[in-house]
């Protein structure tokens, strides 16, 4: 006999990795309110680096939550080393199969806020 358990979730930090957390607990049917304290404008106009590695980028589209990596972003297939006076290209793809994409972390926060909305989920900020 199964046993059903409710329970409230509260994820502390709606970056990326709340907001995707929070989502896959959606789509689990696991109800949950994301806490932060930057408000959304904030978060959203905070450029940072992006590089995102394969498993990233598969769980944003597999999830549907951000489809736009692949239009916006940029696949970067593998890097340059120098020393010695010579460059040696290092090809992803040759080596692991795989590439990483060049894609700002506050366009995956949008890209993942937008899902949360779209869900009618809660979260807290300023």
């Amino acid at each position: 006999m199964s046993e059903t358990i409710t329970t409230r979730v509260g994820i502390v930090g709606g970056g990326p990795a709340g907001l995707m957390l929070g989502h896959l607990l959606i789509k689990a049917g696991i109800d949950n309110v994301i806490l932060e304290s930057r408000d959304h404008e904030t978060i959203k106009n905070t450029h940072r680096a992006g590089i995102l590695e394969h498993g990233s980028v598969d769980l944003l589209v597999k999830s549907e939550t951000g489809s736009r990596v692949l239009t916006d972003g940029y696949e970067h297939g593998g890097i340059y080393l120098r020393f010695g006076g010579e460059s040696h290209h290092i090809d992803f793809q040759d080596l692991v199969g795989e590439s990483v994409w060049l894609y700002a972390q506050n366009e995956v926060f949008v890209d993942l806020a937008a899902a949360r909305e779209r869900e009618g989920a809660r979260s807290t900020g300023r």
